[in-house]
Order: C-alpha cells, then sequence, then structure tokens
C-alpha cells in the first residue's frame, strides 16, 4: 500500500504547485556541466547583482586543458580570464557586463514588473537519463513580446542550500530553439566571504599584471 501512495502524493504534491512557487536558486553552486558548443566541464559560480572590488561576480569553467575565470568587480571592470588554452599561460578579454545570472526569474523591469512564471512537471534528458523535473519558465518582455525566454528545470531536495537542486537551464532568443545546460552533482554554498569556496574566484597570479589580449581565435574557441 505504501509503494502505491507514494507516486501518487508525489503527484498531488507537483500538481499543487504553481508558477509562485518557484524556488530562489543559490547564488553560489559547484557542478559538472554539459554546455552547448562547450562540452562536459566542471563549473564554480559566484553571483553578485552589483559586483564590487571585495565582493566579485565570478565563474570558473573547467575543461580539459583549459580554464576559464569570469571576473567581475564593476560594468566598467568585467573581464574574462583563460588559462592553459592552446599553450597560452594566461590572456584576457573584456566581459560585456555581468555575467548570466542563474536565478528564477533573472528578469528584472525598471518599472517594478515582476517577469510572470509558469510551472509544469515534465521529463526531460540530462546526461542521458530521463528525469522527472519541475519546470519553471519565463521571458523578457517588451511590449507584449518575448525577446528572450528562459525554463529553469529543478528538483525538491531536503539536503541542498535553499531545498532545491538545479538539474537544467534553458534559454532561448527571440523565437530560436532552447539550447539547454546540463548539470549534475550540483552543489550548492551558502554565502560566506571567508569560504575557501569564495576565496577561490581570487585572480590568479599568473593573470595578474600586464598580460596579453587573448587572440580572436581562442576567443571563439572557448567562449
Amino acid at each position: 500500500m505504501k509503494l502505491i501512495l507514494a507516486p501518487i502524493i508525489l503527484s498531488l504534491v507537483a500538481a499543487s504547485k504553481t508558477g509562485d512557487d518557484h524556488p530562489t536558486l543559490p547564488t553560489r553552486w559547484s557542478a559538472i556541466t554539459d554546455e552547448p558548443g562547450m562540452g562536459e566541464g566542471k563549473e564554480e559560480y559566484l553571483f553578485e547583482a552589483t559586483p564590487s572590488v571585495d565582493s566579485p561576480s565570478a565563474m570558473w569553467s573547467e575543461y580539459p586543458g583549459c580554464s576559464r575565470l569570469i571576473h567581475i568587480t564593476s560594468n566598467a571592470d568585467a573581464v574574462r580570464y583563460l588559462l592553459g588554452c592552446d599553450a597560452v599561460n594566461c590572456c584576457k578579454e573584456q566581459q560585456d557586463g555581468n555575467q548570466v545570472e542563474f536565478q528564477i526569474p533573472n528578469v528584472r523591469y525598471k518599472s517594478g514588473k515582476k517577469a510572470d512564471v509558469s510551472y509544469a512537471r515534465v521529463n526531460i534528458t540530462n546526461f542521458g537519463e530521463t528525469v522527472e523535473v519541475d519546470e519553471w519558465s519565463w521571458s523578457w518582455e517588451v511590449n507584449g513580446k518575448a525577446l528572450q525566454s528562459w525554463k529553469a528545470h529543478t528538483l525538491d531536495c531536503d539536503d541542498c542550500v535553499n531545498g532545491v537542486r538545479l538539474v537544467q537551464w534553458s534559454s532561448s532568443a527571440a523565437g530560436s530553439p532552447y539550447y539547454p545546460i546540463q548539470f549534475k552533482h550540483f552543489e550548492g554554498y551558502e554565502v560566506d566571504p571567508t569560504s575557501e569556496f569564495e576565496q577561490s574566484f581570487a585572480v590568479p597570479e599568473v593573470c595578474q599584471g600586464n598580460i596579453l589580449n587573448c587572440d580572436s581565435e581562442l576567443s571563439k574557441k572557448y567562449n
């Protein structure tokens, strides 16, 4: 009887959710990701909506033979560093403003209007496995037209930061197909500027000082 009732209870809980029940994703996390154009690698993420020298917004992406650090202390000081890519110790390039905000929703209107979030329970394929997940979707709209749309697929997780685990993140621009980033071994972290995790986003010594700009071919390859 318990085995029969368990899926029924889970279905009823899922059915009772609405877009207003969307979770808040942690602003610090690490995961193995599979991203279109980049493939599988490890990423570590730290987001600050208003970055500063003392509280940068940053992201490490590590792939075989190459690492990338996005490091933003302000809109005027936003840099991407490529380390060990194609035998280059470190080179840099400009980052266009802050990095992607992995949040539900990540749209803020100057008018104070809130983005509408929709909910569904769906099956997706993630790292070759079929997973039943919560789907949260929303758009950035101008004059009623969606210019960019997002979907976040999550699972409830009692032992996780904010009680949520991110499974997949997808975006679509102006009606284009959705391009998913797949996640596994997702682990969120509490905000703690003194933690080893947050300290790991400091710009490495090899990337400090007067370093070269990345050439265009290298930039295309790792962005």
